[in-house]
């Protein structure tokens, strides 16, 4: 399978042949059908964030679910996802109480499985995916609850882009700004968000 790895700051992705582990219990294996590329990767990739490399990174991305592991019970293969990067635990304090949206169930090690194993490797190494899902790839091995079902229908340009381009819009206008329904607004240059 094919992937395009940072191997060190400010250098080119590097598209490359990777082994892959299938999914554990919990996880599915994902065809990636669309990525869409954010200004979060390039953090990265220039060395702003420090991150452990190599890495695939890619966050919003849809696909087509190939394989599930055992005790996936709301995917199966042939369905058409989404990626969630920052899915919620459902159990820790914030989850616990209605406020998911802040959920820190599992903010450590976001590049690796929740089992503290990588299922990508190149020649023996371990190579992490960004915020455990990594979608510059054919395809992403991940925990199930990062994976949202959409409409078969929904074209695979824009479903990539509802990962996470689309919320943070919405958050922008919803959360930081408070705009209201009904109210008039300006929006002033361009890009994906």
């Amino acid at each position: 399978m094919k992937a395009a790895i940072l191997y060190k700051a400010n250098t080119p992705l590097e598209v490359v042949d990777v082994q892959q582990q299938g999914p554990q219990g919990g996880e599915a294996r994902v065809r990636v059908k669309a990525a869409g590329v954010c200004h979060s990767d390039w953090h990265i990739i220039n060395g702003d964030w420090t991150l452990p490399l190599p890495m695939v990174l890619g966050h919003e991305a849809a696909g087509i679910v190939e394989e599930v592991g055992a005790g996936v019970g709301n995917l199966k293969p042939g369905d058409h996802v989404i990626f969630s990067f920052r899915p919620q635990c459902g159990h820790c304090l914030y989850c616990s109480i209605g406020r998911s949206i802040l959920c820190d169930g599992h903010q450590s090690q976001r590049w690796m499985m929740l089992d503290g194993t990588c299922r990508l490797k190149r020649d023996g190494q371990d190579i992490f995916q960004m915020a455990r899902i990594g979608t510059f790839a054919e395809s992403v091995v991940c925990p199930a609850e990062m994976l949202v079902p959409i409409r078969k229908e929904m074209p695979w340009p824009q479903a990539a882009l509802m990962g996470c381009c689309v919320p943070t819009g919405v958050g922008a206008v919803t959360r930081c700004a408070q705009v209201e329904a009904g109210a008039s607004v300006v929006v002033i240059g361009c890009g994906g968000v």
